[in-house]
C-alpha cells in the first residue's frame, strides 16, 4: 500500500509544478475533482464485485447509483469517463452471452450497470429541468463533422501525451520524459497482463476500467465536437500507475518484484528532485514576488476588490490572505470568465472599492472599453513587473451574454 501512495505521488510529474497544469491536478483530485475520482471508484467496484461472483451490500449499491446521479447532474464529464465505458464492456459481454446461449440474461452485473447509468441519465435531465446558471464541460454537444475529427483527435492525443507526461520527452527537461516514459511502460505492462489473464482479479478489471475510461472521454471529445481536450479531463491516468504496479508486484515474484519496487521508488525520488524540491526551495526563499509587492499596495490603499486576467489575477489575489476578493477576464479585456470564477462582485459597489490591474498589452482594449463607456479612468500605479493598476468611476466588467 505504501509503495502505491508512492507511485501515486510520483505519477505527477512537471516542470515548475507549482505553476503548471500538473499541480493543479492533483490538488484538484484532493478537493473537488476528488467527487469523480470516488463515484469512480464506488461504481466500478460495485460492478467489480458482481462481475467476480461476490455479494453487494444495499448501501454500497446505494452510494453508487446514489453518486451517479449526482455527478449526472454536473455535466456529461462522468457520464463520458464511467458510463460510456461501463456500458460499452458490459454490452460486449452481453452480445457474447447472446451469441452462445441464444438468449439474453441480465445477471447482477448487468443490472447494476443499468441502474447506474438510468440513476446518471436522470441527473442529466434533472438538471436541465432545474436550468440553474452553470457553466459545465460538454455543455451543448454536437457532433464533430468529418472534417473536424483529426482536428479533435489531435487534440485528444495532445492531452493523453500531456497527461503521461510523455510530453517532456520534446521538452527541454528529458528527465522528466524519461520517469514518465518508466511509469507508461509500468501502466502498458500491467495492462498487457491484465488482459492475458482475463482480468483474473479485482485490481487487473480496475486497470482496465481505468484506462478505458482515458479512452472513453477521448473518444466523446472527438466525438461531440468539444472545443477543447485538457489533460486533466483524463484523470483517471493519476491511479493507473499505482494500480498497473499492484498488478505487477501480484504476478511477479522473486528478483522481478523486487526490481520494479526499487525502479518505482527511484522514479518516486527522482521526480521529487526534479519537480517538487525546486518548487519547494523556490517558495523558501525570502525575496519579494512581484505578485505580493501588488497585493501589498492594494491592502495599503483599502481596496477589496481586484479585476484582472483570470490566470493572473487570482495568484494576486492569493497574496492578501483573504483580504481582497478577484474577479478574472477570459477571452477578452473584463469580460467575465463564467467558470471557476466570482459571479457575485461585479456591481457599481464592488467597483467602488476595485482595481483594474492590466499588462501592457492589455490597457489598450481598457481604455478603448472606458471611452466606448464613457467612464473615466485613471492609473494610479504602476509596478517593476510592467503591470498597471487603474480605477474606473463605473464598473467595466461585463457578462458574455451583455
Amino acid at each position: 500500500i505504501l509503495l502505491d501512495m508512492a507511485v501515486l505521488l510520483g505519477s505527477i510529474l512537471g516542470k515548475g509544478i507549482e505553476t503548471t497544469i500538473e499541480l493543479q491536478i492533483l490538488y484538484v483530485m484532493a478537493s473537488y475533482y476528488a467527487g469523480y475520482l470516488v463515484t469512480l471508484f464506488v461504481v466500478f467496484g460495485v460492478y467489480a464485485r458482481a462481475r467476480y461472483g461476490k455479494k453487494t451490500g444495499w448501501f454500497s449499491l446505494m452510494l453508487a447509483v446514489s453518486l451517479s446521479f449526482c455527478t449526472g447532474m454536473q455535466s456529461l464529464r462522468q457520464t463520458a469517463v464511467m458510463i460510456v465505458p461501463l456500458v460499452g464492456m458490459e454490452g460486449i459481454r452481453m452480445l457474447r452471452l447472446l451469441l452462445r446461449e441464444k438468449k439474453l440474461r441480465l445477471d447482477a452485473a448487468a443490472w447494476r450497470v443499468l441502474l447506474c447509468a438510468a440513476a446518471n441519465g436522470l441527473g442529466l435531465i434533472a438538471i436541465r429541468v432545474r436550468a440553474p446558471k452553470a457553466l459545465a464541460m460538454f455543455d451543448a454537444p454536437t457532433v464533430t463533422t468529418v472534417d473536424g475529427i483529426p482536428g479533435s483527435l489531435r487534440m485528444g492525443m495532445g492531452a493523453l501525451k500531456s497527461v503521461t507526461g510523455l510530453k517532456y520527452l520534446d521538452a527541454d527537461t528529458p528527465m522528466l520524459g524519461v520517469l514518465a516514459l518508466v511509469l507508461t511502460a509500468v501502466v502498458v505492462m500491467g495492462l498487457i497482463l491484465a488482459l492475458l489473464e482475463r482480468c483474473r482479479n479485482g485490481i487487473g478489471f480496475l486497470v482496465v476500467l481505468s484506462g478505458l475510461s482515458v479512452l472513453s472521454v477521448i473518444a466523446v471529445c472527438v466525438g461531440i465536437n468539444f472545443p477543447y481536450t485538457r489533460s486533466i479531463y483524463l484523470f483517471p491516468w493519476y491511479t493507473m500507475p499505482a494500480l498497473a504496479a499492484m498488478v505487477l508486484l501480484e504476478r511477479w515474484k522473486g528478483w522481478r518484484k523486487w526490481i520494479i519496487s526499487a525502479v518505482l521508488i527511484g522514479v518516486l525520488v527522482c521526480n521529487l528532485c526534479v519537480s517538487y524540491l525546486p518548487a519547494a526551495k523556490d517558495a523558501l526563499e525570502h525575496r519579494d514576488h512581484p505578485d505580493r509587492q501588488i497585493a501589498q499596495y492594494l491592502m495599503d490603499e483599502g481596496y477589496t476588490r481586484v479585476y484582472g486576467e483570470w490566470y493572473h489575477t487570482f495568484c494576486v489575489a492569493a497574496w492578501t490572505d483573504g483580504s481582497v476578493d478577484a474577479g478574472g477576464w477570459f477571452n477578452g479585456v473584463c469580460r467575465i470568465l463564467h467558470y471557476i470564477n466570482p459571479m457575485d462582485i461585479y456591481t457599481e459597489e464592488d467597483n467602488d472599492v476595485g482595481a483594474y490591474l492590466l499588462s501592457e498589452g492589455e490597457e489598450k482594449s481598457f481604455l478603448a472599453r472606458a471611452e466606448a463607456l464613457g467612464a473615466n479612468v485613471q492609473m494610479v500605479a504602476k509596478f517593476e513587473s510592467g503591470y498597471r493598476l487603474y480605477t474606473s468611476d463605473v464598473q467595466m466588467m461585463y457578462h458574455p451574454e451583455q
